[in-house]
């Protein structure tokens, strides 16, 4: 009898921590999309956390007093299918972005939400960029400067202010180098004109 309760209350504990971390993975993947336009406006419920003086009940975040941990189960697989849908969106558009013409379809889809303001010739002047610098490819890398990936960073560390995955994820390349354009030189037709002049940007 007490194995049956000690292992119940074990499964308890151990939902408890799936909602904690699927609530994190949904608060780090929904930012990610917010600053890439994929994805805005998501809410997700209070999750509760496991009470350890009283593994069938569980507190919550927000709250001092102790609430069923069948809520938070609810709460879990509400949240579910929005999880795994940006997960899904986040791994096609990665995935999508490793060939050079997929990744110019994810850059213009950045632009849309994000720069807005870009028309078409904007977007003209960026793949004449990038392809001067390299070709589209996330793992352009050159071993004199060490300027790495899409936009060819230099040092290729300054991606990490976008994400710390820029050497293996293109969307964190294209991010950043839109970004680079936009504080820098304002379009990516000037970033361009200064490319043609001095052979870099």
């Amino acid at each position: 009898m007490k194995l049956t309760r000690f292992t119940a209350g074990r499964k308890k504990a151990l939902v408890a921590l799936v909602a904690t971390l699927l609530l994190s993975l949904v608060t780090t993947v929904d930012a990610t999309f917010a600053q890439g336009g994929f994805h805005r406006d998501l809410v997700v419920p209070d999750v509760a956390t496991v009470d350890p003086n009283n593994p069938t009940l569980s507190l919550n975040p927000d709250q001092s007093q102790a609430t069923p941990t069948s809520a938070s189960l609810r709460t879990v697989v509400a949240v579910n299918a929005r999880v795994m849908s940006l997960v899904s969106l986040a791994a096609r558009q990665v995935q999508m972005a490793k060939s050079g013409v997929g990744a110019q379809e994810v850059a213009r889809e950045i632009i849309a939400i994000t720069y807005p303001k870009w028309n078409a010739s904007q977007v003209s002047c960026l793949n004449q960029l990038w392809n001067a610098e390299s070709h589209w490819n996330y793992k352009s890398h050159n071993r004199r400067s060490g300027a790495h990936g899409i936009a060819q960073a230099l040092p290729a560390s300054k991606m990490d202010a976008t994400g710390t995955d820029w050497l293996t994820n293109p969307v964190t390349q294209i991010k950043w180098g839109l970004n680079y354009v936009s504080q820098r030189y304002g379009t990516p037709c000037k970033a361009l004109a200064h490319h043609h002049r001095v052979n870099s940007y």
